[in-house]
């Protein structure tokens, strides 16, 4: 999408965790298979949002409250003066779905089924993906 609109130099993109349980790993394979649907490569390794991180990008998205919250909380801790925005990153779906739903927890019958069974349902990562491609382009749009 930045490539599209020749603005990849002035972008630097990148995607980390509030918790530290998958660190190292590559992303989930339905994820995986879907971004491969979509001509789009990651070599990416799961890794935490670090306190310099706030002081080296300018926008820092969230997925939900609970993770705006933490996000908030780990900003506080950083000793010199920030530059990152926090922002719930649904608040740019022109759909106005605020919320983008974990897809590995999506479609299980309880929140932590999926934890031991690996049940989350392949329409959750569609989605998951459909509601990112959104808020990424009216995010680019906003702010290109």
């Amino acid at each position: 999408m930045i490539a599209e609109k020749g603005v990849e130099e002035k972008w630097h993109l990148d995607s980390a965790a509030i918790g530290s349980w998958h660190v190292g790993n590559s992303p989930d394979q339905r994820c995986i298979n879907k971004l491969k649907e979509n001509n789009i490569s990651t070599e990416h390794r799961a890794r935490t949002v670090e306190l310099d991180d706030f002081t080296k990008f300018d926008w820092i998205f969230g997925f939900d409250h609970d993770n705006i919250s933490e996000l908030t909380k780990k900003q506080k801790k950083v000793k010199k003066e920030t530059k990152a925005k926090i922002a719930l990153f649904g608040e740019y779906d022109p759909q106005k779905e605020l919320i983008i739903e974990d897809p590995y927890y999506v479609g299980s019958a309880s929140p932590w089924s999926c934890c031991f069974s690996n049940k989350g349902e392949i329409a959750g990562f569609d989605k998951c993906f459909e509601q990112c491609m959104r808020c990424c382009k009216a995010f680019l749009d906003a702010n290109t």
